[in-house]
């Protein structure tokens, strides 16, 4: 006769939920201990450079892919942009974050919406990234603390041995 047994093994390696404006519905689940959030962030910061001037140059009346005088293409054609470019800004801040945040804080409209003269996609990013950045403030300072006690002791043992101090 045969068991079976689920083998279960927890490794706390940072993740967290945190709420998002009070709202129990809104969750994200992120690991502010992750430093490869700096690489992911080096790799996807040019794009997003690239895809905020594509944005602005949707409003470039000199914009020859458009006909000026059509106002139907030209809506057609700025929603498509705008459509475009949220999607792969969204896929960029997913990626940096290693999490599908757009989807939990941004569920209706676009990251490319202003709120007092700031893009949502710029909010998003620095209000977690601060997240990131107290996390790993702290638990460098714990590592230096424990590095330094480990240094202490071995100073002491080294003294000890060779009869010094």
């Amino acid at each position: 006769m045969s068991k079976t047994t689920t083998n279960n093994i927890v490794l706390d390696l940072g993740a967290k939920e945190f709420t998002i404006n009070n709202n129990p519905d809104m969750k994200v689940y992120l690991n502010p201990n992750d430093m490869g959030i700096v690489t992911r962030i080096q790799e996807t910061v040019p794009r997003m450079n690239e895809l905020e001037f594509e944005y602005m140059s949707v409003y470039d009346e000199d914009n020859k892919e458009i006909n000026q005088d059509d106002p139907d293409e030209l809506v057609k054609v700025f929603a498509e942009k705008i459509k475009t470019i949220d999607a792969e800004m969204r896929e960029c801040i997913n990626y940096i974050f290693d999490y599908d945040v757009c989807s939990v804080v941004k569920s209706s409209g676009t990251v490319l919406d202003l709120y007092n003269g700031e893009y949502a996609f710029g909010i998003i990013i620095n209000t977690l990234l601060e997240l990131y950045s107290d996390t790993i403030t702290k638990e460098t300072n714990k590592l230096v603390a424990k590095m330094k006690k480990r240094v202490e002791k071995y100073t002491a043992q080294d003294h000890k041995r060779k009869g010094t101090k």
